[in-house]
């Protein structure tokens, strides 16, 4: 293998005294490669539980950084750790208190996450049924004499036309189709055909609505709209005070784990000098 420079390869026996002094030096040379000469697995070694916590503190430190990049937070780096870790002293129960603290806490912030994507789609799901009724109750209920079916409900707007053309094919130009667009991404959609001698009709429809992956509405008897809309708006109102509240303990804990990254660093020294204070290091 060719090398810009020459290498050589030592073999020392360090003193428990000296371990922790003598590999935070290396560590700051920034040249020298540590090899593993023990012939043991690496999971089988006695400090593999160290190594593991401290590789598991660091995908909680990824965790963190990537909650507060999605919510455009500003991460402060401690600009020297030397000092750092030279007046703060902690122990390894306070350390293992940090991180259990840590670690509730970014559970916390995805399980919130979670609800609150819950409450979203379900918020938007009071949306589109509100429009939905608000703009197709006219159009149905003027026909409610004659023999129609009807299917309503909201699909992506990008589906709408290859929705159109099936339709048209399936019912056999029995069957029209009104659009509506509620934003960028969905669109509202009047379903109106023929029934009697096509039986069957209906159930194809449904399970075109189905692969086209639609969310389906039922419109309230027209003596009851007026009721059913009220009802979905306060429903609304109440998810949206649960988004807001749930969002604001979101921000809150987002704010503190800012001032946690430098704290888990420092955990995973505190963990090695542990280690190096109880066993000899073979390098």
């Amino acid at each position: 293998m060719f090398r810009a420079t020459e290498i050589h390869l030592y073999k020392l026996y360090i003193e428990r005294e000296q371990a922790f002094h003598f590999l935070t030096k290396v560590g700051q040379m920034e040249n020298v490669n540590l090899v593993n000469c023990s012939t043991i697995a690496f999971h089988e070694h006695d400090y593999y539980r160290q190594l593991k916590r401290c590789d598991d503190i660091y995908n909680k430190i990824g965790e963190i950084q990537s909650l507060l990049h999605l919510y455009n937070k500003q991460i402060h780096y401690c600009p020297n750790y030397a000092e750092f870790i030279q007046y703060i002293k902690i122990t390894e129960d306070q350390a293992i208190k940090i991180e259990q603290e840590l670690t509730h806490k970014v559970q916390f912030i995805l399980n919130q996450q979670a609800n609150l994507q819950q409450i979203i789609e379900q918020r938007n799901k009071y949306e589109e049924e509100i429009a939905v009724i608000q703009y197709c109750k006219d159009f149905i209920f003027k026909f409610s004499g004659i023999q129609l079916g009807y299917i309503v409900g909201c699909m992506n707007t990008n589906d709408s036309l290859k929705f159109n053309r099936i339709v048209f094919r399936i019912t056999k130009e029995n069957g029209i189709v009104k659009f509506k667009n509620l934003n960028n991404k969905r669109t509202i959609f009047t379903l109106v055909f023929a029934i009697g001698k096509h039986e069957n009709l209906k159930n194809k429809l449904l399970k075109i609505c189905e692969a086209f992956n639609v969310s389906i509405y039922q419109l309230p008897e027209e003596t009851k709209v007026e009721d059913k809309i009220i009802q979905l708006q306060n429903e609304l109102l109440s998810k949206q005070q649960n988004k807001k509240l749930i969002s604001n303990q979101i921000f809150s804990l987002i704010f503190k784990l800012k001032n946690f990254q430098n704290w888990m660093r420092y955990i995973i020294l505190v963990i090695v000098h542990i280690y190096v204070n109880q066993k000899s290091f073979q390098i």
